[in-house]
């Protein structure tokens, strides 16, 4: 294997892990009711100009989850891939240095709870390692999201916004390593372009 592929496929591994730690805390059943508390709203700033030259068409799954299209700065280094859980991870971004964007579809939200649910048992029963901050409201191209992020070892960081589509529980995250091209910045420009394909 090169260094090259190495690196890849280690980046892949660690994103792959820290999405499916926040899947496993939304499986079966973990989410009950919350109390209700005020939810902090934030506008997006200025998207980070970057090229986004590749089209990424992900396409509705047998299993119902809807497909979407948006704009990349590369390829996915994965293919689309449905999980023994059910979810459906739909591409991996690599933007170098071990930073990259995922895209997963958890699920029915009857099954794994809405997004304010999801991301409120994120940040009020802390079982992420690190800092949390949020969660908070936005509004984007993939709909009324909300957002977090978590901030844990040497500088790096998960940033993900959940969203409900159709019934379907959906997450775009980002993993920032330390230093390196903003990977939050650069996954707000990627959702920009967001469009949705609804299930046939």
């Amino acid at each position: 294997m090169s260094r090259r592929s190495f690196v890849v496929t280690a980046m892949v591994l660690v994103l792959v892990t820290a999405v499916a730690v926040v899947g496993l805390l939304l499986q079966g059943g973990v989410i009950g009711p919350r109390t209700a508390r005020p939810i902090a709203t934030t506008t997006p700033g200025p998207l980070a100009q970057v090229a986004l030259p590749e089209l990424v068409v992900v396409p509705p799954s047998e299993g119902g989850c809807p497909g979407e299209q948006f704009r990349s700065p590369s390829a996915p280094v994965a293919a689309s891939v449905t999980g023994s859980d059910g979810s459906r991870t739909d591409a991996t971004v690599s933007l170098g240095g071990g930073s990259a964007i995922l895209v997963v579809c958890f699920g029915a939200v009857s099954d794994r709870g809405d997004a304010t649910e999801r991301t409120r048992h994120l940040v009020d029963e802390p079982q992420l390692p690190g800092t949390t901050t949020g969660p908070f409201a936005v509004q984007n191209a993939l709909g009324a999201a909300m957002t977090y992020t978590n901030t844990y070892g040497a500088g790096r960081r998960l940033t993900e916004w959940h969203v409900d589509h159709d019934g379907w529980a959906y997450a775009v995250g980002a993993l920032q390593a330390s230093g390196g091209v903003d990977a939050a910045g650069v996954a707000e420009q990627v959702i920009a372009s967001w469009q949705w394909t609804p299930a046939g």
